[in-house]
């Protein structure tokens, strides 16, 4: 759905299907699907599906074209389409009804000519194909630039109109808002053509305005749609705003370079400084890198765009539909990606916190496959409803950690998951093991075990085998194996030497406290405490009189850990550890 060049739409002039769009664009985005097995769905269920997706699409439709506030991303807005293409072929005999696109009521201007959509490369093979296409010509590559697709219209040099995208042939009036823009001419002298029309983005210059104006937005094509949406224009934002004409419509010249010099001298100085030619893929390949490696961009821009630079043989190449045969848009690698959730598995922490995971269909990002994702709470799971087979967008944190995005589709064989009950997994539950306690308890040991607590050479395998055998029944107990028990379970006898060995070994009052997984005595609260018992074993009698005294030194104890420092198996451990 990005605009730059040419805006995606699924409607044109004609106002076809979105089943006539997609299959129009098979050849570039839906192969990949074709590889995997189709839904198992009757005719009715395969036909909710369809419609329900259609609905979707349409409801990105009318945020994105009508509303110039879109809420997911052109990768995002590409995998319904392609989801929607892929059931297409999977099921040929259920037809894909889709209302008329009705214009919007804040549509007053009819283009001069529509604006169409341009073709993606998926991968390399696809731009080899394309060069392929287009024998001895020479090309020329832009950014691919994310703002608003505009249409200006000057008549004898003067400025009359200027209008959003839109519906590709209505947009809205935006003359007011074009006129306070400085670096947009008002007036242009070229009198052999009375009539120029350009075709082009609307965008923000992100070297120019200040960091803490876009704060608040999203990116700065959310900021550029909401200042045109404005009713009357914020001159002092619109003095950082641009265009780039990447279409001039009725252009006079017979290459697109010669067209770029004249609009250069009409003072659209953007687009010069931003047009390369090139023969060969290699050149296209490094300015692609180029552009994505920019680490202070001057726009938003999410590819590159490679066209035929001679006019008459554009006009001689045609459309496909929506789209010219002589353009193409290679984006940059994709730093999000969608993907099916498969299963949500619960994950229950020491204290009794319960964390979704989904797991999902491998897809990869950035040469890392992704098959599982935390969502770190319950809560966010049920905010964010999110069910089984329901297809959503995740993205890499600093590089290397998976973040949950949005749902983009619910489909409606979707299933619920059944939840945990939070009130089962408290702070003060599962300090012994039983079937439902089994992770928690696990968790406990874990702490206990590991490098926060006494730090023991034993790995998660080996306690389950423990707690499998019977051997390993409460917190204490691990304290307690034995060479022989362990070697049953698999650890070989120079381990079970070395971890017999690490548990003998003298621990220091503070490793000793951090062991016991107090709840809520986090390291400053732990500084506190240590100033006021030296003893294990004081804590078998932490008081009211010991808070007390313990407060003197800046340590203010709590219900919850006096709670917990009273459960039996506490005070096992307490005794078994302080007896070393």
């Amino acid at each position: 759905m990005g605009m730059t060049f040419f805006s995606f739409s699924c409607f044109n002039q004609s106002m076809k299907t979105i089943t006539t769009i997609v299959l129009l664009l098979l050849p570039f985005t839906v192969f990949a699907h074709f590889s995997q097995p189709c839904p198992e769905w009757n005719k009715a269920a395969a036909t909710a599906n369809m419609q329900r997706l259609v609905q979707e699409i349409r409801y990105h439709d009318d945020l994105y074209f009508n509303q110039n506030s879109p809420v997911i991303s052109d990768d995002e807005y590409d995998s319904l389409t392609r989801k929607l293409t892929f059931w297409t072929h999977c099921f040929p005999n259920i037809p894909v009804t889709k209302q008329p696109h009705k214009p919007h009521d804040k549509y007053t201007i009819l283009h001069h000519s529509p604006m169409g959509s341009l073709r993606k490369a998926s991968d390399e093979k696809d731009v080899h194909q394309f060069l392929d296409s287009l024998p001895n010509q020479q090309l020329l590559v832009q950014p691919k630039i994310d703002g608003i697709a505009v249409e200006l219209i000057y008549k004898n040099g003067k400025l009359t109109s200027a209008s959003t995208r839109g519906n590709g042939e209505y947009g809205m009036d935006i003359l007011q808002h074009i006129e306070e823009i400085p670096a947009i001419p008002k007036e242009i002298r070229f009198p052999s053509q009375p009539l120029i029309v350009l075709h082009g983005e609307l965008f923000i210059r992100l070297d120019k305005i200040p960091d803490a104006m876009l704060a608040s937005f999203a990116s700065a094509r959310h900021f550029i749609a909401g200042l045109v949406n404005r009713k009357t224009p914020d001159s002092q934002q619109l003095q950082y705003a641009d265009f780039f004409p990447w279409h001039w419509i009725n252009s006079p010249y017979e290459t697109a370079s010669e067209s770029i010099t004249q609009l250069n001298r009409f003072g659209f100085s953007a687009l010069q400084q931003n047009t390369f030619p090139v023969t060969t893929f290699e050149q296209i390949e490094l300015l692609r890198q180029r552009y994505n490696n920019k680490k202070q961009p001057d726009f938003l821009m999410d590819g590159i765009v490679i066209k035929a630079n001679d006019l008459k043989f554009r006009q001689d190449a045609g459309w496909s539909g929506d789209a010219p045969n002589w353009a193409l848009a290679w984006k940059f690698t994709a730093k999000a990606a969608t993907t099916q959730v498969k299963e949500i598995e619960f994950t229950i922490g020491r204290t009794g916190r319960i964390t979704p995971v989904l797991i999902l269909e491998p897809v990869e990002i950035q040469g890392k496959t992704i098959a599982r994702i935390s969502l770190g709470s319950l809560s966010t799971l049920q905010k964010k409803d999110i069910a089984v087979l329901d297809q959503m967008s995740l993205h890499l944190k600093g590089g290397a950690i998976p973040v949950f995005g949005k749902v983009l589709f619910r489909p409606e064989d979707r299933e619920q998951p059944q939840y945990p009950d939070p009130e089962k997994y408290t702070p003060l539950t599962c300090l012994s093991y039983s079937p439902d306690c089994e992770q928690q308890f696990i968790a406990r040991i874990l702490w206990l075990a590991g490098k926060q607590g006494l730090y023991l050479p034993i790995d998660r395998s080996i306690i389950q085998k423990l707690i499998v055998a019977g051997n390993t029944q409460s917190l204490p107990d691990l304290l307690l194996v034995t060479s022989d028990q362990l070697q049953a379970v698999g650890m070989n006898h120079s381990d079970s030497t070395a971890l017999i060995a690490a548990i003998k070994k003298p621990k220091g009052l503070e490793q000793q406290i951090r062991a016991l997984g107090i709840p809520g005595l986090g390291r400053q609260k732990l500084s506190l405490l240590l100033t006021c018992i030296t003893e294990l074993e004081e804590l078998l009698t932490f008081t009211e009189s010991k808070t007390i005294q313990c407060a003197t030194s800046g340590f203010r104890g709590h219900g919850l850990m006096k709670e917990y420092l009273e459960m039996e198996e506490v005070r096992r451990l307490i005794k078994f550890m302080n007896s070393r």
